[in-house]
């Protein structure tokens, strides 16, 4: 295939991703009567559909990284990362706490990595840079519980996926 067409394809497939995952999320969280006290762990183990819905995102991710050849190296890889811990997530909810404590670690790493990573022009690099502040200073608030669990673990999530599907429309767009 051609690099233009595994680029449109890597695009596509970042976008519908988040696509897919956000409107299920944000349903899923409108069933409990307080949403933004919970975490999106607890979530994901409550509503069976969110976990499909996330798991199916990771596996677009992961198809996506290996795709793009337009993105530098060590950002593709955390991508591929980031979609392996979204898949592992899905599979291990909070009633396997240790792993998926551990595999939601590591898709924070890895999504915040491939976003302070990144190597394209300026104005992307600076949305990404922007995004990754946000989602790190998320990821410590919810690391310390220094905030509200349930919105600092949104603070540290919510940039990682609209990022990638920004970078998806991204690698759309790009000539």
């Amino acid at each position: 295939m051609e690099k233009g067409v595994l680029r449109e394809l890597a695009g596509w497939l970042l976008f519908l991703a988040a696509a897919q995952f956000l409107p299920i999320l944000y349903y899923a969280s409108t069933r409990f009567p307080d949403p933004n006290s919970l975490t999106i762990s607890y979530i994901l183990y409550r509503e069976w559909y969110a976990g499909v819905s996330l798991g199916f995102a990771g596996i677009m991710v992961i198809i996506a990284s290996i795709a793009v050849e337009s993105i530098n190296r060590l950002s593709r890889i955390m991508l591929g990362v980031a979609g392996i811990a979204a898949v592992l997530i899905s599979v291990f909810n909070i009633s396997y706490l240790e792993l998926h404590i551990f595999f939601t670690a590591l898709f924070l790493v890895s999504g915040i990595s491939a976003m302070l990573f990144l190597r394209t022009d300026r104005y992307f690099r600076l949305f990404s840079l922007g995004l990754g502040t946000v989602a790190a200073i998320g990821a410590v608030l919810f690391i310390a519980r220094l905030f509200n669990s349930g919105i600092a673990e949104r603070i540290a999530v919510y940039p990682i996926i609209i990022w990638g599907a920004a970078l998806g429309i991204h690698l759309l767009w790009r000539d």
